[in-house]
């Protein structure tokens, strides 16, 4: 009995000796570890929260052609150099002529994303001689009209003049695109309002002046549609209609209530429109610097 009770004694020492060794050692491994740190990965999850800057525009092709997608999308990060691009060409169909919605979905290696949407416009190759004639046309145009130190007011004043002048009114024109009425009219010398807005929309894209498509709301479907623009020179929004009217019209570049006070005047309801989409127009009148029977633009650079 002794010689059993003293071998558990040794066995039972023995054990909180080891035990006693093993704390130290678990320990010591506790404090000579170095502390954990997170992946370049993990740390920009963590912190980057700034999602991809992208800019993408409106192109064109003809029917047939391919597409570089990516070479019409620039992208940055802050901190990813190749953000993941995926492109959204579902609704395409590169032969058939139309405009359709490409989206693209940007995303960083952090997760955050960018979605931006743009128009790819499929052209038949026919609009391709449209738009040949519509370029020639305008640039010996601009050039019979336009000295090289006028401003953008000055020459949207001349194209505003050269319309009206050398377009005729006709009771009708190809609505189905604004080119082809620009072509006929510039051809036939003569259109309804439409004509004077697309020949008044071509030129002034030529001479890279700011311009926004406005159209009449009908108060009826048995009321005629009337078409003008809105134009930016420098100094604000406002309406620029070309349209050779039986009464005189002197409509360029006026603000909302002096266009509707022309309306009042002579045809009312003429210009009845909705705001939504459009910029905001300028308030303040720029008619005192424009003599309309001498075609005289008096405006300071």
């Amino acid at each position: 009995m002794v010689s059993l009770a003293l071998l558990l004694m040794v066995l039972m020492g023995s054990f909180a000796v080891c035990y006693r060794n093993e704390l130290i050692i678990n320990k010591e491994q506790l404090h000579s570890q170095k502390p954990y740190s997170l992946s370049q990965s993990d740390v920009i999850q963590n912190t980057d929260k700034e999602p991809p800057v992208v800019s993408a525009s409106d192109f064109e092709i003809t029917v047939g052609d391919s597409v570089s997608y990516k070479s019409h999308i620039s992208v940055s990060d802050n901190e990813d150099d190749a953000p993941l691009i995926e492109i959204d060409n579902s609704e395409v169909d590169l032969d058939k002529p139309g405009t359709y919605t490409v989206t693209y979905t940007v995303t960083d290696r952090a997760g955050n994303s960018t979605v931006t949407a743009v128009r790819l416009t499929v052209r038949d190759n026919k609009v391709n001689e449209l738009d040949l004639y519509l370029s020639e046309q305008s640039k010996s145009i601009l050039e019979s009209i336009i000295d090289e130190d006028m401003n953008d007011m000055q020459k949207a004043y001349a194209i505003y003049n050269y319309v009206k002048k050398n377009i005729g009114y006709s009771s009708y024109s190809d609505k189905s695109d604004y080119r082809i009425a620009a072509a006929d009219g510039l051809k036939k010398g003569s259109g309804d309002c439409f004509t004077y807005f697309a020949v008044s929309k071509v030129l002034l894209d030529a001479a890279n002046i700011q311009n926004v498509d406005v159209v009449k709301l009908r108060l009826s479907e048995d009321r005629p549609r009337h078409y003008w623009s809105l134009i930016n020179v420098g100094t604000g929004w406002y309406h620029y209609d070309s349209t050779r009217f039986a009464s005189v019209a002197n409509l360029f570049m006026v603000t909302d209530a002096e266009l509707k006070k022309w309306d009042n005047r002579y045809y009312r309801n003429c210009h009845n429109y909705s705001s939504d989409g459009l910029p905001e127009r300028s308030t303040e009148s720029i008619q005192k610097m424009i003599n309309y029977s001498s075609a005289k633009l008096k405006v300071k650079d």
